[in-house]
């Protein structure tokens, strides 16, 4: 639960915008976490889904 909040957090405060619309600093202090959480939170969230997302990948290359 606190990965997701942390991911639709950074989602919604535009962290992954070019340029971003968000710092991690501000993400952490809207949550009330420290920033190094907030940072183990979020790639830990994001290793999740791209280990998800790869699998469809391989699998489609795979097909083709």
């Amino acid at each position: 639960p606190r990965r997701r909040k942390v991911l639709n957090k950074a989602l919604e405060a535009g962290y992954f915008d070019i340029p971003r619309g968000s710092t991690l600093q501000e993400i952490a202090d809207d949550l009330g976490i420290a920033k190094t959480t907030a940072s183990q939170h979020l790639r830990k969230a994001e290793k999740n889904i791209m280990e998800f997302f790869i699998q469809y990948v391989n699998i489609s290359a795979q097909n083709t």
